[in-house]
This record gives C-alpha cells, structure tokens and sequence, in this order.
C-alpha cells in the first residue's frame, strides 16, 4: 500500500531546491469517520502503475477511501494536537 499524493521539487536561481508534497484526501471508511470526515487515499500495490500514469487508465476511478481493514484506530494522548510535541510515547493508546 501507498498513499497517493503529489510531489514536486523547484530550484531557487540560488541553487536552493524546494520539495513540496501534497497528501490526496477522499471520505473517510466507516472505521475512520468516527474520527474525521477525510482521510489519505491509499492505493494497492497493483493500482501503483495507474498513479500517475505509468499505465493508461483513469487515476480518478483511484480516488476512494481504503478499506475498513486497512489502518489501526486507537486513541491516543491529546497532546498530538499541539505541534511543539514530538516523541513515540505519542503513539501509546490511551484509557
């Protein structure tokens, strides 16, 4: 699995190179909507050659929210909120 998004890379006249990514979003699977209304369009491995084009085929028929079965849900602490916190522990399920 992948998720689909979009990059970029522009050099400055300075030499200096900016690397931009862009996270493509659809409505979220059951599991996730209890949580937020979006989330990451992930991709089979088999769809990969359809994005961006490695392959003809319509990449927005790509464009849909993975399956229940595809990502973990568990509470966590609220201090992933704040963007000053960084650390492992973040990942712990909480109460």
């Amino acid at each position: 699995m992948a998720f689909a998004g979009l990059w970029e890379s522009f050099r400055w006249p300075d030499g200096t190179v900016l690397r931009t990514f862009a996270i493509i979003t659809a409505n979220a699977s059951a599991n996730i909507a209890t949580s937020h209304d979006r989330m990451p369009v992930i991709l089979d491995q088999a769809d990969w050659p359809a994005w961006p084009g490695e392959i003809e085929d319509d990449p927005a028929m790509l464009l849909r929210p993975g399956g229940d079965d595809v990502l973990r849900v568990w509470p966590v602490s609220k201090q992933v909120n704040t963007p000053r916190t960084n650390g492992p522990e973040l990942l712990e399920p909480v109460g």
